[in-house]
């Protein structure tokens, strides 16, 4: 309630990142949010189960190669348009409540940063640790630092 009272009267004070979420929130009916939550909810268990005898899933840290932050944050409307892309598979792991660790696997050709997810169970973080402790031991990419000399760094 608390909450809601601020958005009201002090709407202006919050970071204009979110707000455009707080303003979906907002408007969205309880009976929407509960429908997306059961679908949230059957989503978890088919990943549970489908996951039953998987240790861990690699996947992309995301889906599109990493943007100079210039781009990324120039306008508002430039965030907005570019979050998502970049957030997919990182909501896609919140959403089935999977345990998820990124590694550095690699730059760009303009020498920006390559994640590789490594997901596992819900609450099986030590499983996900070793299996990124491996990955480092097998590579060096966590040692690598990219060459930004074209950005000004």
């Amino acid at each position: 309630l608390r909450h809601l009272e601020r958005i009201g009267d002090r709407f202006d004070e919050y970071d204009p990142v979110v707000t455009y979420r707080i303003k979906v929130g907002k408007e969205t009916k309880a009976i929407d949010y509960l429908r997306a939550m059961e679908t949230c909810k059957a989503l978890e268990a088919q990943a549970q189960r489908a996951l039953q005898d998987i240790d861990a899933l690699l996947v992309p840290t995301t889906m599109i190669p990493s943007l100079p932050p210039d781009v990324v944050d120039a306008t508002l409307e430039a965030y907005q348009e570019w979050n998502p892309c970049y957030s997919r598979n990182t909501r896609v792991g919140n959403i089935l409540r999977l345990c998820g660790l990124t590694v550095p696997c690699g730059f760009t050709a303009q020498g920006l940063p390559i994640g590789l997810m490594i997901y596992g169970k819900a609450f099986d973080e030590a499983m996900v640790l070793r299996v990124g402790y491996a990955f480092e031991q097998a590579t060096d990419w966590h040692r690598r630092r990219p060459d930004l000399s074209w950005a000004g760094a």
